[in-house]
């Protein structure tokens, strides 16, 4: 951790040191907003790891005691409820904890889809049963169903739901088996989790990669992917068009797919929407096969899902 950013979280646990209270608000600014930035923003694990857990609770009953914990507007509802959960996740079992956890429950049943995601996202990578219930599953639903954009941590959620065994089973392969909507929702899930797992791979992460390499994750996609309903498989097939720039596998199958011999039904089912999800992740993606039968000339047509018709022409 950069030397700043652990000069800024060590703020948090000096509170109870400072005798004036403009000294301790300021101290209490720099460390939330230092922590919000490093879990939001940055994405970095455990940011609290390594500081004294109890300078930290001595430190947290005096922002308590003096409403700091309860005043953060100055800070987004994604940010706020993002670094109170990284300080009552780090504080040892007391009043205070209780405390602040009672907060963060209270903005994530509050708040809106985006501080509602900052903190089922972290909720996912801590806890099993924090996600349960009906009211709690229908809303990562809903999250996982927005228009792509509209929430940017939703991608780190989806990750998040199938990098776990136990939520990867609930989530992920249980679902796959099920209803239709049951599938679609597997489906959609991991293509999200492959934006922000390609998106990782960009910065040089390759954790987000690992997990749909494992055996259980592999399962559902490949059963998901020869689903015979459109509204399943597509999904399935733009998230292995996201990842074909960082797993060889999917970009060997991909190519494969594209055989002059398959039909076009058969083209269209596997290889329609992946191949132009890696055109637009990655330029130099290059198709070297012959177009496939009912193409014009030498043209591939290609129209990938929520966007304007693109036309990819092979050399």
């Amino acid at each position: 951790m950069r030397a700043a950013t652990r000069d800024g979280l060590e703020g948090l646990t000096v509170l109870h040191r400072l005798s004036a209270s403009e000294q301790r608000e300021a101290a209490w600014r720099q460390g939330m907003a230092t922590l919000a930035r490093a879990v939001v923003d940055e994405r970095r694990p455990v940011p609290l790891e390594g500081l004294d857990p109890n300078a930290l609770l001595n430190s947290m009953e005096v922002a308590v005691q003096g409403g700091y914990v309860e005043r953060l507007d100055w800070l987004s509802g994604p940010a706020a409820a993002a670094a109170l959960y990284e300080v009552a996740a780090a504080l040892p079992a007391s009043a205070t904890k209780r405390k602040l956890g009672r907060l963060v429950l209270q903005r994530l049943r509050r708040g809106d889809a985006a501080t509602f995601v900052a903190v089922a996202t972290q909720l996912a990578l801590g806890s099993q049963r924090a996600l349960g219930g009906r009211s709690m599953r229908a809303r990562v639903a809903l999250a996982l169903s927005l228009p792509i954009g509209t929430v940017a941590s939703a991608d780190a959620l989806a990750l998040a739901l199938i990098s776990r065994h136990e939520l990867s089973q609930d989530w992920l392969r249980i679902p796959a088996t099920g209803s239709l909507p049951s599938r679609r929702l597997s489906a959609r899930l991991l293509e999200r989790a492959a934006r922000e797992a390609a998106r990782r791979a960009v910065e040089g992460d390759d954790s987000g990669i690992r997990v749909f390499c494992t055996r259980p994750v592999r399962e559902a996609w490949d059963r998901l992917l020869a689903d015979r309903e459109t509204l399943v498989w597509r999904h399935v097939a733009s998230a292995r068009g996201l990842l074909a720039s960082s797993m060889p596998v999917f970009r060997e199958e991909m190519h494969r797919h594209l055989d002059p011999e398959f039909t076009i039904t058969e083209f269209n089912v596997v290889d329609r929407n992946d191949h132009v999800a890696t055109l637009l992740t990655d330029p130099r993606f290059k198709i070297e096969h012959d177009p496939m039968p009912g193409a014009a000339d030498s043209t591939i047509q290609y129209r990938p899902l929520f966007q304007r018709p693109l036309t990819v022409r092979a050399n």
